[in-house]
Formats: C-alpha cells, structure tokens, sequence
C-alpha cells in the first residue's frame, strides 16, 4: 500500500462509496413483486439513509474513520498493512476526510504537505462544481455505488424474524437478478453474482449487520482476471445526536488480475465524537 497509491484515490472515499452501498443495502428501492415487509423494510431503511446523507455534509457533529488496510499473500497472511486516521472537517456544504494519522504516528512534515495539496485540490474541485452546476466526485471515484438506479437490478426475499446481538431484526435475503441490466464492466460482472444477507432492526429499520459474498468465482474477460472470493461485512450504530450512521465496514477480497494477485483486506470503523455543550 504505498504513498503513491493513497493519493488520487484515498481509501477513506473508497469506503464511503461502498459503503453506500453494502452499508445501506437496500437503500429503498421499491422491488416490483416484492412482499410487503420487504418494502417497508426498504423503505425504513431509505429513511434512515437520506438522514445520514444529509448529516454527514451538512450536520452538526463530526467523527473520525480508523481504516485498515492490509495486503495478503495466498494463504490469507498479512504481508503489508498500513493503519490510518482520518477526521472529518466541512468545508462549504461539503464532508471532507482529513487525513491525520498513519500507523500509530502523527504525520511528517512531508506527508502533511502532500495532505495539504490534496485538500487545497479537492477543495477547488469543489468550489468549480458549485460555479458550474456540473457533479461533482472525487477523484478516481470509481468503486460501487449500491443507489437506488442499482439497487433494481436486485431481488430481495423476507427470510424472517431472527435476533442479532439482542435486537430483533428482520432478515432479508438478496442477489442480483439475471436480467437485471447490467453492464459488461468488471464491476457489473461481480455485483450480478453477489448475494447476501441484512439483519433489519425490527424496531428501528436501522440495518444492525449486513453480509455479502460471491458464492463462487468469478472470471472476468476469459482468463484476464478471475475473482475468487468476496466477503463484505456492515452495521450500524446510533450517533450522539440519536442518528443511526455507519458503524464498521469490512471486505476481504481475493484474486489475480493476469499474473498479480489481488489478495486485500479493508476494514473501516467510525468514531463518531460527542456533540459540544450548548
């Protein structure tokens, strides 16, 4: 994981991206076909999301993500790890991650330089978008977005009352749906081959645990890449202002594009950081 990979491409982006995704999954999308339970947990679950979209770049409380990510050799050993911290700040309507800590240490002068650059970039990408009307994303954002345009190509299915960790949770069970329009790209050719599992809080509609896997490898473009496993975690918790956000994000991913294998662990945790007395 070098210096080099983290600029352009920061990994806290990363997971806020799929996290949107297999964080929120199922996002409120209404499923033709679907059971009424499905829908409403849909539903709540949706409710819960814009909050927490709307929160994190306009709200009054901030946090942190401590982010883990590690390189693995074949056999699942840790060959290269890099820990990193970072705080959150708003700037102009927006949520920026602020990058502060690696491996334990404060940042070196170097380091926080080239930190410096990337927000003064970001933040000029930014400032032109808001003068432009054009989107604005970050740099390389190129990971999954599970949003409502993507949540249709999924089939959801009612599997029940279960507890998780004490909370009564209604289970959902999904995957992708054959004809469900997806595209050729890499990413398109995993996702319709993903399926998994969300323990929705019975009470609350707060998602308290997500599961996602490929149930069997994946090739991409004949012998070009092949993926052979995927596993995602994610839950929720409730903030200090009594929001539900993102609790902890996980991915272990493994295979080999040509002859480079692509064997990665991630995982993501939030701290959110009490509100200041009035």
């Amino acid at each position: 994981i070098s210096p080099a990979a983290r600029r352009g491409h920061r990994a806290a982006w990363v997971v806020v991206g799929m996290t949107r995704a297999l964080a929120v999954a199922l996002l409120g999308v209404w499923v033709a076909g679907a059971s009424p339970q499905v829908e409403e947990n849909l539903r709540r679950i949706k409710a819960i999301s814009g909050a927490w979209e709307k929160f994190r770049h306009k709200g009054e409380g901030l946090w942190q993500l401590h982010n883990l990510e590690e390189k693995l050799d074949r056999s699942g050993k840790v060959v290269e790890r890099e820990a990193t911290v970072y705080q959150v700040v708003r700037f102009e309507g927006r949520s920026y991650h602020r990058l502060i800590q690696k491996n334990g240490r404060p940042l070196t002068a170097s380091e926080a330089r080239e930190e410096a650059s990337d927000e003064k970039e970001w933040l000029e990408r930014w400032r032109e978008s808001q003068r432009t009307g054009k989107p604005f994303t970050e740099v390389n954002d190129n990971h999954i977005r599970f949003d409502e345009p993507f949540l249709k190509h999924f089939d959801f299915e009612d599997q029940g009352l279960e507890e998780w960790d004490g909370v009564v949770c209604h289970v959902m069970s999904f995957r992708g749906k054959k004809d469900g329009g997806f595209s050729i790209s890499p990413n398109d050719i995993v996702l319709q081959r993903l399926q998994g599992k969300a323990w929705v809080s019975k009470e609350t509609g707060a998602t308290m645990h997500l599961e996602a896997w490929l149930p069997e490898p994946v090739n991409i473009g004949l012998v070009a890449a092949r993926i052979e496993s995927v596993n995602i975690t994610f839950e929720q918790q409730v903030m200090p202002n009594g929001m539900w956000g993102p609790k902890r994000f996980e991915i272990t991913l493994k295979g080999r594009a040509f002859f480079k294998r692509l064997d990665h662990h991630q995982a993501t945790t939030w701290v959110f950081q009490p509100l200041a007395a009035p």
